[in-house]
């Protein structure tokens, strides 16, 4: 299903394009920039800037990775003194609000009418920003003008370097002289791997009463996913929709996910839960584990968003494993190296083998067919080590 919003489905921050798109950002960055090179007669710069930059990065990340999502609508796009002004709307517990964020550069990815999704602290609605001028990969094209350009003013002064040192040597007083060599340095032993901490340290267990515990939170046309009433629900508003929640704090190998799904509006023969692994949110491609309620599974790949069945020869098959007289189901999904694994209700259902994705955001996903309104909810998720 493709969602009506300018999405970015990971909760990284992009810290380059932080630093070289929000306008504040930028500025205090700048400032500590000029104030390395001017030399150490700024130290006051330094001590001012450097926090102030450190706490609005980390107001950026923290309310873009932990803040809540809503769908907005860019309602103003201008430019003014080499910044741009980019106003929208969007509801927020219950009522509207109107943000602005100034960014720097030469040509947003957003326009005026543009339906966009918000992050924002439910706290404080007002501080808001948008995850699509934050995540992309890479730099802005003015921040890759500006390295473009440092770049070359430092090969021209390696290149001044190179020819006063050739100068130098060429017009050496031939004289010999004898004196006693340095030692050699001895050389330095590679530094140990240093992993980055991670945000979820593994066994992970979630009941879902937290509605801040990571998982994305999305009211879109057709679809809902979200915290409700001590569980993490999908709600498909319409027929023949599927929509993935995704767990974005941190992104696994090789992991078993357990999760017990219920149906808890729709028909049975209507409807499908699961579990996805290996999640690449910006490419659409993922590993999924489908259970149907009346008795069917699947274990499926989806990549840049076309979907292929990999077990029974390509098509859904049926299993006694799932209780079609109970609405809940114990879902475990394996996905170890090039090993895909599905249990239900604690029972080997099927296993096979496809090499195709590597790492990615671990998920649940639900799904209706000729009828809609169908909600799933799920509860007890753990992720653990194989």
């Amino acid at each position: 299903m493709e969602a009506p919003l300018k999405l970015s489905d990971t909760s990284k921050i992009n810290l380059g394009r932080v630093l070289l798109t929000d306008y504040w950002s930028a500025l205090l960055f700048s400032a500590i920039f000029l104030g390395f090179l001017v030399g150490p007669g700024v130290i006051l710069v330094w001590l001012i800037a450097i926090p102030l930059l450190i706490q609005r990065v980390s107001l950026i990340k923290r309310t873009i990775e932990q803040g809540k999502r809503a769908p907005g609508t860019i309602t103003q796009k201008r430019y003014r003194r080499g910044e741009w002004y980019i106003h929208y709307g969007f509801e927020a517990e219950g009522q509207p609000h109107e943000v602005q964020n100034a960014i720097i550069g030469f040509k947003p990815p957003v326009n005026q009418g543009d339906v966009v999704e918000v992050a924002y602290d439910p706290a404080k609605p007002k501080t808001a920003f948008l995850p699509v001028l934050y995540t992309q990969k890479g730099l802005p094209t003015w921040g890759k003008v500006l390295f473009g350009v440092l770049g070359a003013a430092l090969m021209v002064v390696i290149g001044a370097f190179v020819i006063f040192m050739f100068v130098l040597y060429a017009n050496r007083n031939t004289l010999e002289a004898t004196s006693t060599p340095a030692p050699a340095a001895a050389a330095p032993s590679p530094a140990a791997a240093t992993a980055l901490p991670l945000s979820v340290i593994l066994p992970y267990e979630d009941d879902f009463s937290d509605p801040t515990s990571g998982w994305r939170v999305l009211e879109a046309e057709n679809t809902e996913t979200g915290y409700t009433d001590g569980a993490y629900a999908i709600r498909l508003l319409n027929d023949k929709l599927y929509a993935v929640g995704l767990y974005r704090p941190h992104s696994f190998k090789d992991t078993v996910t357990t999760v017990t799904g219920t149906l808890f509006e729709g028909a049975p023969e209507q409807s499908q839960m699961g579990l996805v692994c290996r999640s690449d949110a910006e490419a659409n491609s993922f590993y999924s584990f489908i259970v149907t309620p009346d008795g069917y599974y699947s274990i499926s790949k989806t990549v840049d968003g076309d979907s292929t069945i990999l077990s029974s020869g390509g098509e859904f098959a049926t299993t006694d494993a799932i209780d079609q007289e109970s609405e809940s189901q114990k879902i475990a999904a394996h996905c170890v190296g090039d090993t895909l694994t599905l249990h239900i209700n604690d029972t080997l259902i099927d296993e096979i083998t496809d090499t195709t994705l590597e790492e990615g955001f671990v998920g649940v996903r639900g799904g209706s067919y000729d009828a809609p309104e169908v909600e799933i909810r799920f509860d007890d998720l753990t992720i653990t080590e194989p």
